[in-house]
């Protein structure tokens, strides 16, 4: 088992960056995917992030990054481009091989 302290820090980077372009209101959103929601998950994040799984977080980040991107609060090129360079550093960090790009026509 590695130490995976690095992928954490850069999530909770990413989360801090989130946290600001959730809206007051989401249209056509459900419970799940309401701003109370999305700021509620990544608030746990943050609170735990030394003990939820990673998996974990990194599903909840991705979930509220899917939402954000679906009505329209965040663009996923941008937020790819944000957060590339920070967690390429964490998988380096942790020894794992960074992921080949793709690139999407």
């Amino acid at each position: 088992m590695f130490d995976d302290t690095p992928i954490r820090e850069a999530h909770v980077d990413t989360i801090h960056e989130l946290i600001p372009l959730i809206p007051e209101t989401i249209p056509g959103s459900t419970l799940r995917t309401s701003p109370e929601n999305l700021r509620w998950m990544l608030d746990r994040c943050l609170d735990e992030i030394l003990t939820l799984p990673i998996d974990k977080i990194g599903r909840w980040v991705g979930f509220v990054q899917g939402v954000l991107a679906l009505s329209g609060n965040l663009d996923v090129d941008e937020e790819r481009n944000r957060s590339r360079e920070r967690f390429h550093k964490a998988y380096t960090a942790t020894g794992q091989e960074i992921p080949e790009t793709i690139i999407l026509k």
